[in-house]
Order: C-alpha cells, then structure tokens, then sequence
C-alpha cells in the first residue's frame, strides 16, 4: 500500500466511526514517522524482526493491531506514544 492509499484509508476509517480510534491515530504516526525519515516497510520490518507483511498488516488502519505493537514499532524509529485526556 503506498502512502496516498493509506492515508486515503486512514480518513475513510475516520469517517466511518466518526472519530479516530487510538490505534489508528498510533498507526498514522508510525506511518508519518517512517516518511520522515524514508524509512521503507522492509527496513522498519528488519528493525523489529518482523516480515515485510506483518509491518504492513501494522500500518493497516483496518487490521486489528494491538497498541503494544504499534508502540514498540513508534520506539524503533525514535518515537512514543503520548495520550492526553481532557474535558470536551
């Protein structure tokens, strides 16, 4: 999947639920940050001793992830997750 595609997949999740579930703002992230750095899905994946298919089922905004994983993919390219809760 290339990066218009998953952000055009990220917005039609977004506006199925009406809101952006945490994982999926997670995975956005992960995926922003791979871009800003030119980091490819092969090389995340040999980061994390993963596959190739397994960090695409990450970035995936419609696979089931599970927030650990996508947690420890933020810190392989230098990133944390941070979560806010405030008043509406």
């Amino acid at each position: 999947m290339n990066g218009a595609e998953y952000v055009r997949r990220a917005r039609r999740y977004a506006r199925k639920a009406n809101l952006v579930p945490l994982v999926v703002a997670a995975k956005l992230a992960l995926y922003t940050a791979m871009r800003e750095q030119q980091l490819s899905k092969v090389g995340l994946a040999a980061r994390m001793g993963l596959s190739e298919g397994a960090i695409r089922k990450l970035l995936n905004p419609e696979h089931r992830s599970h927030i650990r994983q996508v947690e420890k993919a933020l810190r392989k390219v230098d990133k944390r997750l941070v979560v806010e809760v405030s008043r509406r």
